[in-house]
């Protein structure tokens, strides 16, 4: 229909008229584009909300997942103590039997790291995380992104020097049958012994060594984990459920240094 009017006016050589059929036409492809424009611009604006609260949700439970797993870490850690001034002191406090057997027993193990990333790894593979345009929520999520590879990279190199630690367990520590436990066995050894065998307390020290360095990384895992949290929570005006637990637990295990400093003779 225009470019009938728009042969006609051509053909009368009336410039007005194709000047005014141009005038529209060029309207109509300006005015199709910025409605084209906004409703992309309001799909995107919508996915980025749902990419924000599916993963805002998943965040609060990634921080307490490594709530759980710096307090593991940090009980392991005093069994850990336990052994170390056992076998200073050639023998066992009184009522820390348990935690030098548990500490013994979980010397050169480092345990599996799964914290929530479903809706993280499915962002991820589909380039959703490119739609968070907040920029202290976009760092915070890369923040805790690199942090995560980090810690999952350095959980093989720490697990390979669990073989020759556990080596050193050969003919000091031994397994006995025990029927009512859950794993079937009793570790039996002698810590008076024990203490005597420098090459034995030196690779103990290494191992307990080890396993606090990786207590720091999951420390920062922590933190990583519960300033995403808050981060992608204020871009959406809300509240991170389980942050203050996160903060309360990394101030427990500074505290909980800080005090074994303090007390050590």
């Amino acid at each position: 229909m225009i470019l009938q009017r728009l042969t006609t006016a051509i053909r009368a050589q009336n410039w007005f008229a194709v000047a005014l059929e141009f005038v529209i036409v060029v309207a109509g492809v300006v005015i199709g584009f910025q409605v084209t424009a906004l409703a992309n611009a309001a799909r995107e604006r919508a996915e980025e909300a749902e990419t924000l609260s599916r993963l805002r949700a998943e965040s609060e439970a990634v921080v307490n997942f490594w709530i759980a797993d710096v307090g593991d870490a940090m009980e392991n850690d005093r069994n850990r103590i336990a052994l170390l001034r056992a076998l200073r002191d050639g023998e066992v406090e009184p009522g820390y039997e348990e935690a030098v057997y548990d500490g013994i027993e979980g010397l050169y193990f480092y345990a599996a790291i799964t914290p929530p990333r479903t809706v993280f790894d499915e962002l991820l593979a589909s380039g959703g995380l490119s739609r968070i345009s907040d920029p202290g929520a976009n760092a915070a999520v890369s923040e805790y992104a690199d942090q995560l590879t980090f810690i999952t990279g350095q959980l093989d190199q720490f697990r390979s020097s669990s073989p020759d630690g556990l080596r050193m367990l050969d003919g000091r520590v031994f397994s006995e049958v025990d029927l009512s436990a859950y794993t079937l066995r009793r570790l039996d050894y002698d810590i008076a012994s024990l203490s005597q065998d420098r090459e034995f307390v030196s690779s103990v020290v290494d191992a307990v060594r080890n396993q606090r360095v990786f207590l720091f990384f999951r420390m920062g895992a922590l933190r990583r984990a519960y300033e995403m949290c808050e981060a992608l929570s204020a871009a959406q005006g809300e509240t991170c459920a389980t942050a203050e637990d996160g903060r309360e637990q990394l101030t427990a295990v500074r505290v909980y240094y800080d005090e074994m400093r303090e007390a050590s003779p």
